[in-house]
């Protein structure tokens, strides 16, 4: 080889040499980028369906109280139904119209249920 071929040679090498260092450079940062962003992405993601998650629980749990308390609201309702059903007779008799004692003694003993008992003869 003569010196003049080794001087174009050595003239070349080293920005090939740069070039080659730059792309693998390039591409292994490339590839570090996307999956810091994948990763940043399957963060976001998680992180919203726990919040999701969190809040359709919480409607959920809102939903059951609601629930329970319309329960307790109409057995209630039934068994006032069932034990004081004389309750409102006595009630409007006593604002409808004054009686004397023994009348509304009579009245009160013959509406009167007693308690833990059915209302409903059989």
């Amino acid at each position: 080889m003569s010196p003049k071929t080794n001087l174009v040679r050595g003239k070349f090498i080293l920005p090939l040499m740069a070039l080659a260092i730059g792309v693998a450079l390039s591409i292994t940062l490339g590839l570090a980028a996307h999956r810091e962003i994948a990763s940043s992405a399957q963060q976001r993601f998680d992180a919203l369906t726990i919040e999701v998650s969190r809040k359709v629980e919480g409607r959920i749990d809102n939903y059951v109280e609601v629930l329970a308390g319309l329960r307790a609201r109409f057995t209630a309702a039934q068994v006032a139904n069932m034990h004081l059903r004389g309750y409102d007779e006595i009630q409007s008799y006593w604002l409808c119209k004054p009686a004397p004692a023994d009348e509304a003694c009579q009245f009160m003993a013959a509406h009167m249920v007693k308690p833990f008992s059915s209302p409903v003869e059989a």
